[in-house]
């Protein structure tokens, strides 16, 4: 008698469905080395964001405090580091405008480590104080503001 035939092999068969357990464990080796470089990336990306604020924030003052003297005959901005912080005031001693300039932990150094400076504009909004440089750090990223002799504000970072 004739050996019968094997039955034909089925190919309507359903994938298996899920992965592997060695697929899983790849997949979390490959996110646990990938991950760790992302995540400090992001930290220096939001130190930078804060810093850069801080910065904005004291150049707004110091142009704000620049135009009130014009309007007013003359005005102060008074910047201390510690906490951070900017005023304008008139030339009276009343305050303008107050403002805290580092939020989320931004610190603020002044030139020759001062705990604060005075810039004053004359009534043609001309500064009138030696050039004062505004450090604005946090982690490892620092930018500076430096107001020149005459008020001027630019950004050096």
């Amino acid at each position: 008698m004739p050996i019968p035939d094997p039955p034909p092999a089925q190919t309507d068969r359903a994938p298996p469905e899920g992965f592997t357990l060695l697929e899983l464990t790849v997949g979390l080796v490959v996110l646990a080395v990938l991950l760790p470089p992302l995540l400090g990336l992001g930290v220096e990306v939001r130190d930078r964001a804060f810093v850069r604020a801080s910065l904005e924030e004291a150049a707004a003052m110091l142009v704000r405090g620049r135009w009130l003297a014009v309007a007013r005959g003359g005005a102060l901005v008074e910047v201390d580091a510690e906490p951070p912080a900017a005023r304008i005031l008139t030339l009276d001693g009343d305050t303008l405008a107050a403002r805290r300039l580092g939020r989320a932990g931004v610190g603020l150094s002044l030139s020759r480590g001062r705990p604060s400076a005075t810039v004053r504009f004359g009534p043609l909004g001309v500064g009138i104080v030696s050039s004062q440089t505004l450090t604005f750090s946090r982690g490892g990223v620092r930018g500076a503001l430096v107001v020149s002799a005459l008020g001027r504000v630019r950004r050096s970072e």
